[in-house]
């Protein structure tokens, strides 16, 4: 996965300047563990597993009704 490092800084300077070394961290440290064999597993990086599960529902991304079922379970 490509980062466009212009669209991740403009992202950066939209929060406050004394969190935006510790953000930056963060995401590098993240981009790094992504690149590296799952702990114990000789096998493939974890990135190469995102999105490699189909569960055939033509919804799975709606963000909308994945909070909707959140809030469903949060209330009770």
């Amino acid at each position: 996965m490509a980062v466009d490092r212009k669209k991740f800084d403009d992202l950066l300077s939209q929060i406050p300047e004394e969190l935006q070394n510790e953000v930056l961290q963060f995401v590098e440290a993240l981009v790094h563990k992504n690149d590296e064999p799952l702990p114990g597993k000789d096998g493939p990086p974890l990135r190469t597993l995102f999105g490699s599960w189909d569960s055939e529902d033509q919804r799975s991304a709606d963000n909308e009704r994945i909070d909707a079922q959140i809030a469903a379970e949060i209330s009770g």
